[in-house]
């Protein structure tokens, strides 16, 4: 099951990595993780696509258990569906060493990276970015090194811990909302002099 016991969804297959790593999916992540639970009409108000086309991602999202059905408001014609994220929580799993699918899942990552930032450019050239945020609260960090199996484990450990502090959070009422975006990704190193120093 992608559902994991600590509500973490793994993205396994190359028809689920090539879903979540489209513009429209993190539009989606990003609407529903601000606003809760919302209809296709209002997730399509909030950042500018049409309602046919977030229906449509929204169906396929749902057939794979990223989001789920919540409410059936009454409107004129028929029950308009609301729906909300299953977890914030999600984390794409690689295929195994030398698969054919190698080249499909670092292609999501990729679009995923560009998504976001178009996303981050969007937000500081609208002036959305809260300028009375403390500037010592702004993290941008990048590292490269050789990391033991331990000092993975540590990362992915430290990863967790972030995500569960998102997830308490998820209902809050007051605060500010912040986009937090975690890496870690193993590089083919062709020579000492790619390992850059931090």
């Amino acid at each position: 099951m992608p559902i994991q016991p600590d509500g973490e969804f793994i993205v396994r297959t190359p028809a689920e990595w090539r879903l979540v790593g489209t513009a429209t999916w993190v539009d989606i992540y990003s609407a529903l993780g601000r606003g809760g639970s919302l209809t296709a009409q209002e997730i399509a108000a909030r950042v500018g696509r049409t309602r046919q086309n977030i229906y449509f991602h929204l169906k396929k999202l749902e057939a794979v258990g990223l989001i789920k059905v919540v409410e059936l408001r009454p409107a004129v014609r028929r029950p308009e569906a609301v729906f909300a994220l299953v977890t914030r929580r999600v984390r794409l799993e690689p295929p195994a060493a030398r698969s054919a699918s190698g080249g499909a899942f670092s292609a999501t990552y990729g679009k995923l990276f560009r998504a976001t930032s178009r996303e981050f450019s969007a937000a500081a050239k609208s002036g959305r970015l809260a300028r009375n945020a403390e500037p010592r609260e702004w993290v941008v960090a990048k590292g490269v090194a050789r990391l033991t199996p331990a000092q993975r484990r540590r990362i992915r450990g430290l990863v967790s811990e972030i995500g569960g502090v998102l997830d308490e959070a998820r209902d809050a009422t007051t605060g500010e909302v912040w986009t937090v975006l975690l890496a870690s990704l193993p590089l083919v190193a062709r020579g000492a002099t790619e390992i850059a120093p931090r």
